[in-house]
């Protein structure tokens, strides 16, 4: 929606102004990570499995976190750097 776009351009600017995290120069696309899948075939089998999921609800939104992600051989790793809550 346009304002995660305006959310998310706010963010980015504001973190390469103050701490000279570079802009991304692809396109913002808002998503939900549900699953990471190492090896293809499975990413077949799970979408296979999961073609009858159609979502269709209201997301409320409470809060934005920065993580942090480490791909390791045993998995990733995340961690909260940085919790805001919003008003409302």
């Amino acid at each position: 929606s346009e304002s995660l776009n305006v959310l998310h351009t706010t963010v980015a600017h504001a973190l390469h102004e103050r701490h000279r995290v570079p802009l991304e120069r692809r396109i913002f696309r808002p998503h939900v990570t549900l699953a990471r899948v190492k090896r293809p075939p499975l990413s077949a089998q799970l979408r296979d499995r999961l073609h009858w999921l159609h979502l269709d609800h209201e997301l409320v939104v409470d809060r934005i976190e920065l993580v942090q992600s480490n791909l390791s051989a045993s998995g990733p790793r995340y961690r909260t750097l940085l919790s805001v809550p919003l008003g409302g």
